[in-house]
This record gives C-alpha cells, structure tokens and sequence, in this order.
C-alpha cells in the first residue's frame, strides 16, 4: 500500500512538471460529448467505475492552436482497497516576462511593461465508493496575473497590478440503479473570486485604481437518467439548473458604490441523447438540447433589467473501431453550449459559442418618471466540428489525436495529443 501511494504521488509530481468537474479527452470533444472515453468517466463522479483500472490510470497531453501550445493536462487514478482516489490538472503552468532598458550604466524596469507572472491552472481531487458516491474538488486560478511596473522619472512611481480570478468548488454525484435504468444526480457549487485591483504608490501618495470585477456563487442542481438499452438503442436524458449569483466589489473590498450587488443568472437545461450501434465497430448518435436563460442582469442601482433566453442545439457523432489498434471519431455540434459550472464564463453570460434568441427589457428610475425599453436579439449561429484518432497499439497504452475548428472560423484550427497509460 505504501508503495503504491509513493509512486502515485511521484507520477503526479512529475506530470504537474510536465479545470474541472469532469475533464474531457479529445475523443469526447469530437463526439460533442456523445461518447465518453476513460479519461471522462474517471474524472465524473457518476461515471469512474465504469472503467477497469489495473492499477494506476495515468494521463498527460497538450493542446495547440494556430502552431503554438494552448495548455496542457495530466493526472492519475487509482484505488486504495475500496476507495477511488484521483488527481487531476489542466493549465498552463505559468508564464512570466520582464522588459528592462538601461540608463546611466545601469538596468531600469519598462514603465507599463515589467516583471509579471500569470497563472492560469486548475487543479482537482476526486475520491468515491459505492456507499458515498463521488465527490470532486477543485482549486483554479484563471488568468491570475501579477505585475509590477516601476517609473524612476521623478516623482517615482510604482504601480502594482492584479488580475485574474480564483475559484474553488465542489460536486457530489451517485448512482441509483432501477429496472428500467439508472438515475445519476450531481449536486456542487463553484465561488469565483474576482482579483482586480492596482495598487499606485507617487510622491509619497498610495491610491487603489480600478474597481473588482464580479465575483459568483454558481450552483449545480442536476440529473442524468440513464435508460437501460434496448436491443442496439441506448437513450440519456440530462436536466438542470444552474443559477449564478454576481458581486462587485471595489479595490478595497468594499461593496462598490455604483453598482448593485446580487445580479441573478439562472439557466435551465435539459437535452435527449440517444446511440445506435449499427455494429460492433460502428456506432451513431446524436443530441438535441436547449437552455432556458432567465436573467436579472442589471448592475446598476435604480436600473430593473431582466432577460429570457432561448438557446438550442444538436449535436451528432460518430466512433468507427477499425481495429484493435485503431479507432476514429468525429462531430459536429450546430448551436449553444450547455451551462457548466465548472467554466465560469459558461455560466450565465453568453460566450462565443452561443446561439439563441433573447428578450429583454430595462426600466430605468434614475430620472423623474421612469423610462421602460424592451427589446428581442440574437446572437448568432454558432457550430465546432472536431476528426480524431485513437490509437491504442497494446492494452496498456493509447494516443489519442485530434483536430477541431469552429464553423464559423476559416483558418483557426486546434491540435490536440494525448497520452495514457493503465498499468
């Protein structure tokens, strides 16, 4: 047992050398999420023993886009007795710079672009049994940066900045199997912290520049019911709610003056996905999903603002076994994201994968009488295809490859490797 735990700890160490709630392969991502590999079901709190561990599950690999490395991830599995025990990470370590120019002989900092440091990495801890079910973890830093700028033209000044977001969290999620299926419930939160603030230091004056950003509480409420398969056919309904809860502060951690607090996000979900295997090489699916947003979005006191959403999208999938060493994949996805709380900005806020048709209307009480505008918008069509390769030439090893872009997006394509090994 000390052995084992040793070794686990040492490949971790050396793979964090080398976010979350559920860490997607490549081989999932170019499904669009209709077909799970091991790497998936291993970091889902529902789904981690459905795969048959030997004895550590270890994995680790890159993402490229446009030529350049994007991020990188890696992590173990494994079990001590009865209990499931996993680590995981997904980032890109850090990334520092440092501009000087020299004056008189010696070396001086850049004014607005010195020494700095950012973070952007999510660690997360997974355990579980039969008994508790799975519960999942996590710690991220998004984009946290640090930077110093120094101006030693009289009056000298400093300048200290920060940027950036924390989050931490965690999910619940157990199995409850039936006769007719399985019902799979994951309950979880996600604080965001906002790290905005600057620091500027001049003739002997301290002042706090800019103001925080918002910070979040995001909630999980969700279900996955799994029917049992009938002949080739096996049929998943998901559903949820994710509400989001924003705050503002200023650079003082003090509530900000302008700004109401407690802006709501909420979003509803619920999506069928259903695969066929044609045969034992060969399987199709698809999924049809739609977000319901209902939003209380305004940030301004005085300002009522509130918004309805509807988001839809289809995805299909496909898995070809050629052999036992060879198999590929592909997908398409045509419309919106479904919410997670474990991607904050897929939370509550429209990003550039989104697709829908929103309604919103504003009553202003700043002035005398009050000024109501309602309006209807959309935003626009959105779709990612993704064609891998999963090559796994003995039992214990296997490559997975892939290429994706988005529809929309002519020359923008994402590289993706990934190695593991089930020893």
């Amino acid at each position: 047992m000390k052995t084992k735990l040793l070794f686990a700890l040492l490949v971790f160490s050396l793979v964090f050398a080398s976010g979350l709630f559920g860490q997607e392969s490549f081989f999932t991502q170019n499904t669009m999420t209709i077909f799970k590999g091991d790497i998936d079901k291993l970091s889902d709190v529902n789904d981690y023993g459905d795969v048959k561990l030997k004895n550590v599950f270890l994995f680790s690999g890159a993402r490229y886009v446009n030529g350049a490395i994007d991020g990188f991830q890696g992590g173990f599995a494994t079990y001590f007795g009865k209990l499931y025990f996993a680590m995981f990470y997904e980032g890109n370590f850090w990334k520092g710079y440092e501009n000087t120019h020299t004056v008189g002989g010696r070396e001086q900092d850049v004014f607005g672009a010195d020494t700095g440091i950012t973070l952007d990495n999510n660690f997360q801890v997974m355990f579980g049994n039969e008994k508790i079910g799975g519960i999942a973890i996590r710690l991220g830093f998004d984009k946290l940066g640090f930077n110093k700028d120094v101006n030693d033209t009289p009056p000298a000044t400093e300048v200290n900045t920060r940027t950036g977001n924390i989050n931490f969290g965690a999910l619940w999620g157990k199995n409850f199997a039936g006769s007719s299926g399985t019902f799979k419930p994951e309950l979880g939160f996600l604080v965001n912290i906002n790290m905005d603030k600057q620091v500027r230091k001049s003739g002997g004056t301290t002042t706090f520049d800019g103001g925080y950003g918002p910070s979040s509480l995001a909630l999980n409420l969700s279900a996955e019911y799994l029917f049992a398969k009938e002949g080739r056919y096996q049929t998943t309904l998901s559903f949820g709610d994710i509400p989001l809860f924003n705050f503002k502060y200023d650079a003082q951690y003090k509530p900000a003056k302008d700004t109401r607090n407690g802006t709501i996000f909420n979003t509803l979900f619920g999506e069928v996905k259903q695969v066929y295997d044609i045969s034992a090489s060969l399987s199709l699916g698809y999924l049809v999903g739609i977000n319901l947003a209902i939003n209380g979005t305004s940030e301004i006191k005085k300002v009522d603002a509130f918004e309805f959403g509807i988001l839809p999208r289809v995805s299909f999938g496909l898995a070809y076994k050629a052999n036992d060493k060879f198999t590929f994949n592909t997908g398409v996805r045509l419309g919106s994201l479904r919410p997670n709380i474990s991607s904050v900005d897929n939370v509550g806020n429209s990003t550039n994968d989104d697709f829908g048709f929103f309604y919103r209307n504003i009553k202003d009480k700043r002035g005398a009488a009050t000024v109501e505008d309602s309006t209807w918008y959309y935003l626009p069509f959105q779709g990612v295809w993704g064609l891998g390769l999963l090559w796994q030439p003995e039992e214990l090893f296997s490559a997975d490859f892939s290429v994706d872009s988005k529809l929309n997006n002519s020359g923008a394509f994402n590289f993706n490797v990934l190695f593991t090994l089930n020893l």
